[in-house]
């Protein structure tokens, strides 16, 4: 802003703000602070005075966005297809084949809208680049994106802009996310003989690629739970959970580097992923779940 007028005057310049901002000159620049919660076009009048009776006047129009309020995280989502997959194993010969359930690793950014309705729109970033572009929901209402393919890491800078109605883009506000480890994912099953903890040949191409999947999405904690059918006692079957649990441990830890161990639980017949009384279904229960976060 100029301090002086084509003669050399001194100018003087005296900010009219609108109501509910406050407008000061200085060093050189016209400042306009808004009011918490004041948001929309705003009209602020400035007077330049040369101090020789010369005086002008002009109106600055500005539009006030509030920020997102109350970015909750981003993390990673479960894949519901793989409970579902739990639930219908593959059959080769009446026998269940360990699988990998799921090869989805997306990530969901939730936040708060603006509470004003002259929002439009919010612009989701990570690392610099755009990931999404959600239309502004109703005022304070539970907004969100999904990221697919990929697990955000906590080192990552997610941010989040409101855009106005007449296209102007509010200040980001940067979204913490939340550690991987505290999203527990379902990515595979191992199913095992009737009174047996051995790994056979599926089951270890299986945990392969959950040692695959995991580097590749940045998972960094993994969770062993052992079940087993309901024949033989209830305390055998409890050990036998607990050993299938162990076995799967003790196979992944020299592999998986990077891969801490969460924990190991063998749960025995309390927790049947099918029905008991037949001979599938049985198969289907002789099983250990892994999940990584």
């Amino acid at each position: 802003m100029r301090t002086q007028d084509a003669d050399r005057d001194a100018l003087a310049v005296r900010p009219r703000p609108a109501p509910g901002t406050v407008a000061a000159v200085e060093d050189g620049r016209l400042v306009v602070a808004a009011a918490t919660g004041t948001s929309g076009r705003l009209t602020t009048t400035v007077v330049v005075d040369d101090r020789h009776g010369g005086t002008a006047t002009r109106e600055l129009r500005l539009t006030v966005l509030p920020r997102p309020a109350a970015a909750v995280g981003a993390g990673v989502l479960r894949d519901p297809g793989a409970e579902e997959a739990l639930r219908r194993p593959v059959y080769e010969d009446g026998v269940p084949v360990s699988r990998l359930l799921s090869a989805r690793t997306d990530s969901e950014v939730v936040w708060r809208s603006s509470a004003t309705a002259s929002v439009s729109e919010h612009l989701v970033h990570v690392d610099g680049r755009q990931v999404c572009r959600v239309p502004a929901g109703a005022p304070g209402e539970r907004t969100g994106c999904t990221v697919r393919g990929r697990a955000l890491l906590p080192a990552q800078r997610v941010q989040v802009r409101a855009v106005g109605v007449d296209g102007t883009v509010a200040a980001p506000v940067d979204v913490p996310v939340r550690p991987a480890a505290a999203s527990r994912r379902l990515v595979a099953v191992v199913y095992f003989p009737t009174g047996e903890f051995y790994l056979d040949e599926h089951a270890r191409a299986t945990l392969r690629g959950v040692v695959e999947q995991a580097a590749g999405a940045g998972f960094t904690a993994v969770r062993m739970e052992g079940h087993t059918d309901a024949d033989g006692s209830s305390a055998s079957n409890d050990v036998l959970s607990r050993q299938r649990a162990r076995q799967v441990r003790d196979w992944l830890l020299p592999r998986a580097e990077g891969l801490e161990v969460s924990g190991t639980a063998g749960f025995g017949e309390d927790r049947p992923a099918a029905t008991n009384a037949t001979r599938a279904g049985k198969a289907a229960n002789r099983r250990v779940e892994v999940y990584v976060g």
